[in-house]
């Protein structure tokens, strides 16, 4: 509270300051200008001291109230990755020079923790990108997906929980395979459950691509998550049903790993008529369209 007053206090000084340089200007060097036009700028400057938004102000508001204990550590020491992720700035930045994402605070909160207490996707989604563990627990134990599931931030927990669907079907996990995951449009989309978006990233010219050095296609992903709608997409766009990732297993493989009955139905059934779809977008015979 004291910072804040003194920091309105010094503007208004500001002001004072100007009005009295103001005077000055207008009797000693530039008279012809009219004194009213100075008058209006440290007017200027007070209504600007009184009404600037302090930097609690513009703390997301869902911090604040979440984590109480941190409010001091969202206002000092200014422009640290606690400061800019507290006003939803992007910390990929200092990630990207180098800083540890799965930095912490007190109680042991991460900056995921804060990202997902915070309801900002595109932090969350940053950290994941450089590598930050979804598995860091806090002093009481709780993950990131414990803190989107208290704060009942769906689309997080939809992405952390599908994350940690595909972790165990992944040979070798580590950070870039997890980066690939959320940076990768259409990878993203399958992660927080949007069709709508698969088809729209395919429907603009995506590549049907694999995943680095792990061969999982976006069938394989869409396969363990039981996407059944985004399966039946991307066979319209070529998938392969029977690609193989780095353990030979086919995205077929995958939904029966992760008991998806809906998207291993379909995906046996494409993988026994393959022969009769053309290349390019699905075809049907002429049998299944008179069936359709």
């Amino acid at each position: 509270m004291k910072k804040r007053i003194l920091d309105k206090l010094q503007l208004i000084l500001a002001g004072i300051m100007c009005a009295s340089v103001a005077l000055l200007l207008k009797f000693i060097v530039i008279p012809h200008i009219p004194w009213l036009f100075w008058v209006c700028l440290a007017v200027l400057f007070i209504i600007i001291a009184i009404f600037r938004k302090t930097p609690q102000q513009i703390v997301n508001p869902k911090l604040v109230q979440r984590f109480p204990d941190l409010s001091e550590v969202f206002l000092t020491p200014q422009y640290t990755k606690v400061w800019y992720l507290a006003r939803g700035e992007d910390v990929g930045y200092f990630c990207d020079k180098g800083g540890n994402p799965n930095e912490k605070t007190l109680h042991n909160i991460s900056l995921l923790h804060l990202a997902v207490g915070g309801g900002d996707m595109k932090n969350v989604r940053e950290l994941l990108h450089y590598g930050a563990d979804i598995h860091a627990k806090d002093d009481k134990g709780l993950t990131p997906l414990d803190y989107a599931q208290k704060y009942q931030e769906t689309a997080i927990a939809t992405l952390l929980q599908n994350i940690l669907v595909i972790e165990p079907l992944v040979k070798t996990w580590n950070w870039h395979v997890q980066s690939d995951l959320v940076w990768d449009g259409v990878f993203f989309a399958l992660l927080t459950a949007n069709d709508n978006d698969v088809f729209y990233f395919l429907d603009k010219g995506y590549v049907l691509k694999r995943l680095a050095a792990q061969n999982i296609t976006y069938l394989h992903v869409a396969a363990a998550l039981g996407r059944l709608t985004a399966c039946k997409t991307l066979c319209d766009f070529k998938a392969d049903v029977l690609a193989k990732d780095k353990q030979d297993r086919t995205p077929i493989d995958w939904a029966q790993l992760c008991k998806q009955t809906e998207t291993l139905e379909y995906l046996t059934h494409m993988a026994k008529h393959r022969h009769e779809w053309a290349p390019g977008r699905i075809k049907y015979t002429q049998k299944e369209q008179k069936e359709n």
